[in-house]
């Protein structure tokens, strides 16, 4: 293998892992997106709507919601892209 074809190997090798685990193991990335939404929503929308307190949000959690975002986005393209391309192998 090249270097980046054991790169996609040790990923798809990964995602395969998680998969088999329990529902939790599975699904902390979305669940932890989906709080990350919330607080944007209510940061943004939900608390300048109905006049509440509006907690300041550093510049650490604008920089971490945008690598999880990006993460996230590139993870599930890069398994995408994986199951892809074993069908066409198989």
């Amino acid at each position: 293998y090249s270097s980046a074809a054991s790169d996609v190997y040790k990923r798809q090798e990964i995602i395969v892992t998680e998969a088999k685990g329990n529902w939790l193991q599975r699904s902390w990335r979305p669940i932890l997106m989906l709080a990350f939404g919330f607080i944007v929503i209510y940061v943004k929308f939900i608390a300048p709507l109905f006049d509440l307190r509006i907690p300041e949000l550093e510049n650490e959690f604008w920089n971490l919601l945008q690598l999880g975002i990006g993460g996230y986005v590139i993870g599930r393209t890069g398994e995408k892209m994986m199951n892809s391309y074993a069908e066409t192998k198989k």
